[in-house]
């Protein structure tokens, strides 16, 4: 009686700690170096959130927005799942945290396998889903589900420290430049007279390189396209997609093909680099041979519990130790980003497996 008395008091106490583990919040920080990585993002800092299931860290998400503010993200993704995927769903907790975040940060969503069950179509179809979007794109939320946003960024302003001291530093040397010019004692008809020999120097040049100046181009609009040539800002682009629900079926894995996603979502600019939003981790080689640089993942919530070694026990999909359980994979020199997820559905319980808030830092070696 003994032993059957305090193995029932163990589990009770490992239910109440699987139980505690959903609010127990861990923030992991992930360095992807790319040397396609432009070089206005080499530093670029972001949060990933996942499979937040209508789950709270503290009153109104108190926890998790500051720990975001700490992180000090440029911008945010959502990699699906904010809510609970069912009829009258309830919408409260992820629109109060993304009217808090939205007022401080882009934020690009795309949507999961719960999403998609009470949208118009869905397993689970919610007549108040419509309205939920429509309060998200008044808040500015870029949902973005089969499609493609551009994120454009200056070099000189890529990282916010650098860039101010770069511009004191240019100010400081404008200063220096004037005050040798002052020194050097140039008069008025000197500098007038350089002035219309670098003109002529510039209209031989600008003859020589075939420059049509019938175009009513003048010179300042001349200088000005120079400059905004000299200040072009890179991009990176983010694409979320939308697989079928054929892709989430339990017991069984669907073949997906290169295709297919190209169907969806059209052929990534390799020009760019290239985030993609994909919320089944399992399909990471269709995701790279499709040509994405970073997948960024969840919807297996750490396979639930997580042993030493081992990993994740079970995915959603009721696969035992699933590959692609949580962190970081690489393949062919590009990366997914597997979340192990802010929340929990239906069971409520984690072992040994943290809710993650992902930081990601975005370097150019």
């Amino acid at each position: 009686m003994l032993i059957f008395y305090g193995f029932l008091i163990f589990c009770v106490l490992l239910l109440i700690y699987m139980y505690l583990e959903n609010f127990n919040l861990q923030v992991t920080n992930y360095t992807i170096s790319s040397k396609r990585v432009p070089n206005a993002f080499d530093g670029a800092r972001f949060v990933m959130l996942a499979d937040l299931h209508s789950n709270s860290f503290g009153r109104d998400n108190e926890r998790l927005i500051n720990k975001i503010n700490e992180a000090n993200p440029q911008f945010i993704v959502i990699a699906g799942d904010l809510i609970v995927g069912k009829e009258h769903c309830d919408y409260s907790v992820a629109l109060s945290l993304m009217e808090k975040l939205s007022k401080q940060y882009p934020i690009y969503y795309g949507f999961g396998n719960h999403e998609q069950r009470i949208m118009e179509g869905g397993d689970h179809c919610d007549e108040n889903f419509n309205s939920y979007i429509d309060k998200l794109k008044n808040m500015g939320v870029h949902l973005i589900n089969n499609e493609t946003c551009t994120i454009y960024r200056k070099e000189e302003g890529k990282v916010k420290e650098k860039g101010n001291k770069e511009k004191e530093d240019k100010g400081k040397d404008r200063k220096d430049k004037g005050k040798d010019r002052k020194d050097k004692g140039k008069d008025r008809k000197d500098k007038e007279k350089d002035r219309k020999d670098k003109e002529k120097e510039e209209n031989a040049k600008e003859k020589k390189e075939g420059i049509d100046r019938k175009e009513g181009i003048d010179r300042k609009e001349k200088e000005k396209a120079a400059g905004n040539d000299k200040e072009k800002e890179d991009r990176i682009k983010i694409t979320s997609v939308e697989i079928g629900k054929e892709y989430f079926q339990k017991f069984k894995k669907s073949n997906m093909e290169t295709e297919y996603l190209q169907n969806l979502v059209g052929i990534p600019d390799n020009k760019c680099y290239n985030i993609l939003i994909a919320h089944n981790p399992i399909y990471f080689k269709t995701y790279i041979n499709w040509g994405v640089d970073l997948v960024l993942s969840g919807h297996l919530h750490g396979g639930i519990a997580r042993l030493p070694w081992l990993g994740g026990v079970i995915s959603p999909q009721y696969e035992l130790f699933p590959k692609y359980d949580a962190g970081e994979f690489h393949e062919n020199g590009q990366t997914m980003l597997v979340s192990r997820g802010l929340g929990t559905h239906t069971i409520k319980l984690r072992a040994f497996n943290r809710p993650e808030l992902m930081v990601v830092t975005l370097k150019r070696p």
